[in-house]
């Protein structure tokens, strides 16, 4: 990951980011890694689950694991891009970077283009090898499988017997199966959470200085990934702590300073050049003092938290009976599974056995649970469950951690406990994989094919019918304006093949090229980008849409010509023919 996001970057500085060039870049560092390293020391380790298949139990819910992400990868095939942050700038912004052959803003400038993006790079760099929409939406799945063994590897390096159950309660976990099939950053987040966690203890047990490095490499990847402040302030403490008790030397420090810029502090070190704020576009304060202002301010913000519980003290009850918006469900948002009711229990008693075998370690792993939960709720701006997806790894070797020191009859019990709680995960996620799961598979099986197009309407409503009458009725070489800038990817984004322009007319505090309140300027505008049509998308919350363009167009039919509207559900769509 390392490799990828230097090698991504370093080519987009020099506006040559194109797949021949960042092939043999690779290579070349490739070269130097093996160059560099001492191949004496090389050891080949192999997990060993033998004993794990002679266990009727485990070879079924192996199964279950292989059938969820089978029909995943399927399901992926047979449906386009849905998920909403996927649509407004996680993929927007690689496919910007892919058609300007470099790393730049996301456009046009606002909140989200000052966020950290190595998710992004993650997803730019399956795109550029695969040229495949399908593949780039799952670019979460080895991720997932890299949670799971690194959660298992941190098990045993804290001596757990148990560790391999950490596999399987995290690979059914509804959450993750469900992030497997969109382009979102939540799990790669989690992954390398526990990655850092990893290189950070095998720093402590061994004291080598390479780890030391791998660790500082992870925590960079971990901070460009998303702002996440909260998470990446609880690994920092577990890096200071390991660095202040080894007395590194100042050398050291600043190599492992400097590799953590590289592998991701350079977003924040962007964000300061440009905006003075490292955090940028949130405020920070400490102790109600204002250290680096932003335009969002964390306590007054919506936190979301409406959607799953109506007070906070439901938030203790919630891993035993999670809701979303009022129903009981699983979603991309929430879902930590049976399982997870099982570990918060085990944490608690994992605390107790901690303190009496004075087991240091494990008590400071343990600490990583509550700390998160009260920095999550207190200084997150939107305490959505999928924020902290890494607590599932603590609470699973929590719960190992408990079952090794349990007797012969009390583990058979949690041995059926956990059997049951997986398939319970299992079965309810199923069903649900993606939204109308039953409509896409009941139209291939009957058709052998599936339509992107219905599958918008289904999820959208009449978006799709508009997108597939423009795919039919407008030249390869038209352009179009838009004026709602969070509906770009679906609407050509995907197959890259329309020039398409937002030209900002409504009040933003950011500076863009592409901006104007006034008719003439913007009329100018559309004439020095020949711009063809104009796609007007109003929702219903924004009746007047949302910017002024919308009510020029309806003034001056003379220059916009409406040539097809939709109209459902309180939202509008209207097509416009420009002529000049």
């Amino acid at each position: 990951m390392f490799q990828i996001i230097i090698s991504q970057v370093l080519l987009g500085i020099c506006k040559i980011l194109t797949l021949p060039l960042l092939l043999c870049l690779n290579f070349l560092l490739c070269l130097c890694v093996i160059c560099l390293t001492d191949k004496t020391n090389w050891q080949i380790k192999r997990i060993r689950f033998i004993h794990y298949f002679k266990n009727l139990n485990a070879v079924f819910i192996l199964q279950l694991i292989a059938v969820s992400y089978g029909l995943i990868i399927f399901l992926c095939f047979l449906t386009p891009v849905y998920a909403w942050d996927s649509i407004t700038y996680h993929l927007l912004a690689v496919f910007q970077w892919i058609k300007a052959k470099k790393i730049l803003m996301l456009q046009p400038i606002c909140a989200t283009s000052f966020f950290p993006m190595n998710g992004e790079l993650m997803m730019l760099w399956v795109h550029l090898l695969s040229k495949n929409m399908h593949i780039l939406k799952l670019v979460q799945l080895p991720f997932a499988f890299m949670f799971s063994f690194s959660s298992y590897n941190l098990a045993k390096k804290l001596n757990i017997q148990s560790a391999q159950k950490v596999i399987p309660l995290l690979l059914l976990t509804p959450v993750i199966m469900l992030q497997c099939s969109i382009a979102y950053v939540d799990v790669i987040f989690a992954c390398f959470f526990m990655i850092s966690l990893n290189f950070i203890f095998s720093y402590l047990q061994t004291k080598s200085i390479y780890f030391f490095f791998l660790s500082c490499i992870s925590l960079g990847i971990l901070s460009g990934i998303k702002p996440a402040g909260f998470l990446i302030f609880i690994i920092s403490l577990f890096f200071i702590g390991a660095a202040a008790k080894q007395k590194l030397a100042k050398k050291f420090l600043s190599i492992g300073f400097a590799l953590l810029v590289c592998a991701g502090g350079f977003w924040h070190i962007r964000n300061i050049i440009l905006t003075g704020n490292p955090v940028f576009p949130y405020t920070l304060k400490v102790f109600k003092v204002n250290l680096f202002n932003g335009i969002i301010n964390l306590q007054n913000i919506s936190p979301f938290a409406h959607w799953f519980v109506n007070n906070k003290w439901q938030w203790l009850v919630y891993p035993f009976m999670e809701k979303i918006r009022g129903e009981f469900s699983y979603s991309i948002e929430n879902g930590f599974g049976a399982q997870f009711a099982l570990a918060v229990i085990s944490v608690v008693y994992a605390f107790y056995l901690s303190i009496r075998k004075k087991d240091k370690n494990i008590f400071c792993i343990l600490l990583i649970f509550p700390i998160t939960i009260f920095l999550w709720l207190k200084t997150s701006t939107c305490a959505v469950p999928r924020y902290i997806i890494a607590l599932c790894a603590i609470g699973a070797i929590a719960l190992t951690y408990v079952y090794d020191h349990l007797n012969k009859y009390q583990k058979k019990i949690l041995d059926f406990l956990i059997f049951y709680t997986l398939i319970f995960s299992f079965t309810v996620t199923l069903p649900g994989l993606i939204p109308y799961q039953s409509n896409v598979l009941h139209r291939y099986f009957k058709h052998k094919k599936t339509s992107f197009y219905q599958y918008y309407n289904w999820h959208y409503g009449e978006l799709g019918s508009a997108w597939k009458w423009l795919d039919k009725h407008i030249p390869q070489t038209g352009v179009i304006a838009y004026n709602y800038p969070e509906l770009i990817t679906p609407l050509y984004g995907a197959k890259l093949q329309h020039n398409i322009i937002h030209i900002i007319t409504y009040d933003t505090p950011y500076k863009t090229a592409l901006k104007t309140e006034n008719y003439l300027e913007w009329i100018i505008l559309l004439k020095e980008y020949n711009v063809s049509y104009f796609f007007v998308y109003i929702p219903y919350w924004n009746q007047e849409g949302i910017g002024k363009d919308c009510i020029w167009a309806k003034r001056h039919p003379e220059k916009f010509t409406k040539i097809k509207a939709w109209n459902y559900a309180d939202k509008k769509i209207i097509i416009y023919k420009v002529d000049f």
